[in-house]
């Protein structure tokens, strides 16, 4: 076999294989390895990674596991690894509405949000709780550029509680910022051609 036997049974999270491929085989894995565990959040292959293999892991471990919410394995990576995060992180905990990973990378991280990405990703999620903790702690004038195209996503999804507080929160006539034509064509054809609950 080659190194990606322990890097796809890393990423599956199965440890007893890992263990098994680490006694009986020589080709070891890559950081890979250690980057698709922490993004499938099982932590306890990324600590035996850690303590038993020497490849590491890249940035790419934090982000994904902050993209899927896999708040212990960031906590675990923060406090053990150096790799750290990029901005994605937050963009992507962002997008799949996970605020408690939010909220930790704010607190223990510098690497903050993009101001499209964590907007627009939240928008079309429909998580509206993260669009306004988004904008309580980053502040409106940050994400300005970005609002036509959260409101479009949020209208293009059917999102209207989301879809209605960035109206109310950025309105029209703040420099041309705010809904736009083509989110209003979403909207009006999710309202007529789509039934409502």
């Amino acid at each position: 076999c080659t190194r990606s036997a322990m890097d796809g049974a890393a990423s599956g999270g199965h440890l007893a294989v890992i263990e098994w491929l680490h006694a009986n085989r020589s080709e070891g894995c890559t950081r890979s390895a250690m980057d698709w565990t922490a993004t499938g959040g099982h932590l306890a292959v990324v600590q035996w990674l850690h303590f038993k293999r020497s490849e590491g892991c890249t940035h790419r471990a934090m982000d994904g596991a902050a993209r899927n919410g896999h708040l212990a394995v960031i906590d675990w990576l923060h406090s053990n690894r150096s790799e750290g995060c990029t901005s994605q992180a937050m963009d992507d905990a962002a997008s799949g509405g996970h605020l408690a990973v939010m909220r930790w990378l704010h607190k223990n991280r510098s690497e903050g949000c993009s101001s499209h990405g964590a907007m627009d990703d939240a928008a079309s999620g429909g998580h509206l709780a993260v669009v306004e903790w988004l904008h309580a702690t980053y502040g409106a004038s940050y994400f300005l550029e970005c609002i036509p195209w959260a409101m479009n996503n949020a209208a293009r999804k059917g999102h209207l509680a989301v879809l209605e507080w960035l109206h109310a929160n950025f309105p029209l006539n703040r420099g041309g910022n705010g809904i736009t034509h083509e989110a209003l064509d979403y909207a009006f054809f999710l309202c007529t051609f789509v039934p409502c609950n």
